[in-house]
């Protein structure tokens, strides 16, 4: 990723543009907002799979024998109790008490471990995570978001687009919100089993070559290309996607919040 006069540029925007991608800025990022059209994407979404370019969300890798506590002192949620191998879904909150990023968490080692943010955060989250770190720590944090690219796989058919094309072994070593490494076509990739479409999915964290690699073997087995943003605002029924409920959520004391559910706070919209 490039930045321009403010505006971030996806590593591969020449290879989403020669497949037809309409581009749109969205929390400083020039993304692609759909190819042949959001209803039709949502329709190969819910029909079979899709593969998004989520390369806006900030990607941070945080190791050392002091990156638990960091973690702790940034997040909510038992992000002590997250085991090797596994994933979970939490926040950050702000000063004033709302919602500041959402992120995935995987703990891809015993002191290592991968957070997800959301696009428009990383710089708060990345604030936040270094003032976390106390005169002493052991701890290294590592901003990866533009040195790597996040692909989202989704849809009914995910685990056999997985199974036939990328990786044959990947799926039955991964349940929901496990995570692991694997190796394609000798290039070593992390792979976390997650979605947030209401479909069964898999983020994968890779080089950008890596990533167009597995793009144009996706394309080869007829695996179509959805716009990540457009994606979002069509089936999460919220008024400017994924990213309004950021800010809107008020804080609920840790102890009355179900964590051990793994969700997030409910938000009320008209209707409910």
């Amino acid at each position: 990723m490039t930045s321009a006069e403010s505006v971030f540029h996806l590593a591969l925007r020449d290879f989403h543009a020669t497949a037809g991608a309409t581009f749109g800025l969205h929390n400083g990022w020039s993304l692609p907002l759909s190819y042949v059209g959001v209803p039709e994407e949502y329709e190969a979404l819910r029909g079979r799979a899709v593969v998004f370019d989520r390369s806006d969300r900030s990607r941070f890798l945080i190791a050392g024998t002091d990156a638990l506590d960091v973690l702790k002192t940034v997040f909510a949620g038992h992000v002590e109790e997250i085991e090797e191998g596994r994933a979970m879904r939490t926040v950050s909150i702000g000063d004033d008490g709302n919602i500041a990023d959402l992120v995935l968490i995987a703990r891809t080692g015993g002191i290592s471990y991968f957070v997800s943010g959301e696009p428009g955060r990383r710089t708060d989250t990345s604030a936040r995570l270094r003032r976390a770190v106390a005169p002493g720590f052991d701890v290294q944090i590592d901003d990866r978001t533009e040195t790597t690219c996040l692909l989202g796989l989704a849809g009914p058919a995910a685990t056999e687009v997985v199974n036939n094309h990328l990786s044959e072994a990947l799926p039955a070593r991964l349940q929901t919100l496990q995570c692991a490494t694997f190796e394609f076509h000798g290039f070593r990739t992390l792979a976390v089993r997650t979605s947030d479409t209401g479909e069964d999915g898999f983020e994968f964290v890779l080089a950008p070559a890596v990533a167009q690699h597995i793009l144009e073997t996706l394309r080869d087995a007829r695996v179509p290309l959805a716009g990540p943003r457009g994606d979002e605002d069509l089936h999460r029924g919220l008024p400017g996607g994924r990213v309004a409920i950021l800010g809107a959520v008020p804080w609920i004391e840790r102890d009355h919040w179900p964590w051990h559910h793994r969700r997030p706070p409910r938000v009320s919209r008209p209707g409910d």
